[in-house]
């Protein structure tokens, strides 16, 4: 606006009706976002402005917020993402009233949906899955247009209902829980060597680093770290899963301390549906409510499925598989515990037979976005030109939604004859295999260090609870 000179700057607004309030209007609502662009860093956040718009350009909030960029490989695209932190919580585009939000910019999805797609399946699976809820926008950066955006929930302890002053509940994004407990400590130290010396990490402020090294290994989201550390949680878990008998892994009363077999047979669905690789291995928070609750896995960072990987090539696998990324779910398919691959088939069926997981319905939930999304993507792909992008160059938004469309339709009977094909493999013999033991305890038989401190906590529950 400042280009125009003010006399018809004057005679446009008077025209128009326009005022500092209001902004030309689009299909979308607007988010028009100010701050020092050339000090935006994944690592530090700085003070801006955000004024949300409708959809007719009129005015509905303004704050100052704090913001940085996000990501990690997605940070160094040129269209960037942010993390928001209002200072009050708000509904913020109709999402759910909360102090943080993300927006995506879904630079390498060009179809903006992979994500909204995968955590609406995900929520439809069960009545209590929890997914982050998306809706679509068009940012402004120093008033500059910046596209087509994903305003995203946060996924934090507000947004999870921890129980807040509770020791234990806990988040963890992207822990480490496909390695053994005995190799955490080498490979939190490695870690923590990366970081400082990484270019990765060139733009981060001496702070944001030494926060980054200390955090990311086990990725503690909640409680803060400063107040308590909770790494001690994912060596818990990892013994359970690395080393206890098949006997043991298999006891429902152990487990259930752990893990929610309904919640894994979803999280593990919504993985072999989408084919997202990187979801077995990271793209997942681990979180728990309180003390005595098991942890659930709800996913994250989808826009490498549907067909597609990071690479930007079509993707090469249809069934993913989790041998080598996932010990838990690898552990639960090998030894069928609790018969899981006759109910991971029976999960499969049953949204087959209820009409979600069908080629028809996701097509509608795509063609659902399309409606929403189509009047910007003109717009969008002038600022973002297809061709100009290094991921998927000959592809565009109708032609890649179409891409969807035919894998989705080739890619479902395929992983129902996959699933049907695992549930008919036998089942193998359970190992009761013992611990070895010193002779100076001839009279004491565990069958492994996990269920010595599940008694001893047991022991102490009993102590502190009254008859």
């Amino acid at each position: 606006m400042t280009r125009f000179i003010i006399p018809i700057l004057a005679f446009a607004c008077a025209f128009s009706s326009c005022s500092e309030d209001e902004s030309k209007a689009t299909s979308l609502p607007q988010i028009h976002l100010t701050c020092d662009e050339e000090e935006l860093n994944p690592g530090d956040y700085q003070v801006g402005d955000l004024t949300w718009h409708d959809t007719l350009g009129k005015k509905v909030w303004d704050e100052k917020i704090r913001l940085r960029s996000r990501g990690n490989r997605s940070a160094t695209f040129e269209k960037h993402s942010f993390a928001l932190k209002l200072s009050e919580a708000y509904e913020m585009l109709e999402l759910p009233e909360n102090k943080k939000f993300k927006l995506n910019a879904e630079y390498i999805d060009k179809t903006f949906m992979r994500n909204k797609l995968s955590y609406d399946l995900f929520r439809s699976f069960s009545p209590g899955n929890y997914a982050p809820h998306v809706e679509y926008c068009v940012v402004y950066m120093n008033k500059k247009y910046q596209g087509i955006y994903a305003m995203t929930e946060s996924v934090d302890a507000s947004t999870l209902q921890l129980t807040k002053g509770d020791k234990g509940a806990v988040l963890f994004k992207e822990p480490p829980v496909s390695y053994p407990p005995d190799e955490h400590a080498d490979r939190f130290a490695k870690f923590k060597k990366y970081v400082q010396r990484s270019v990765r990490y060139k733009d981060y402020s001496i702070k944001a680093r030494y926060k980054l090294e200390d955090e990311c290994y086990f990725n503690q989201r909640y409680p803060d770290l400063k107040k308590e550390n909770c790494s001690d949680e994912i060596y818990r878990v990892t013994e359970f899963i690395f080393n206890t008998t098949d006997a043991e892994f298999s006891n429902p009363k152990r487990f259930k301390k752990y893990f929610d077999l309904n919640n894994l047979i979803d999280w593990h669905l919504l993985i072999l549906v989408t084919a997202n690789g990187d979801g077995t291995y990271k793209n997942f928070y681990m979180s728990r409510k309180e003390s005595g609750e098991p942890y659930i896995f709800t996913p994250w960072d989808y826009d490498h499925s549907f067909g597609r990987d990071g690479d930007g090539e079509p993707s090469k696998l249809s069934i993913i598989p989790v041998k080598d990324n996932m010990a838990l779910l690898h552990r639960l398919m090998e030894t069928n515990a609790f018969n899981y691959r006759q109910k991971l088939y029976e999960k499969y069926r049953s949204l087959q037979k209820s009409g979600l997981l069908t080629d028809k319905n996701i097509h509608r939930m795509i063609d659902a976005n399309v409606a929403v999304l189509k009047s910007e993507i003109k717009d969008n792909e002038k600022r973002w030109p297809p061709g100009a992008m290094k991921y998927f160059k000959n592809a565009t938004f109708d032609t890649e939604v179409q891409r969807m469309k035919n894998w989705i339709t080739n890619h479902l009977p395929n992983l129902e004859e996959y699933l049907r094909e695992q549930s008919e493999l036998p089942t193998p013999e359970k190992k009761a295999e013992q611990l070895v033991l010193p002779p100076d305890f001839p009279n004491l038989i565990l069958t492994s260090t996990v269920q010595m401190l599940e008694e001893m906590e047991d022991l102490t529950d009993s102590i502190k609870t009254p008859n």
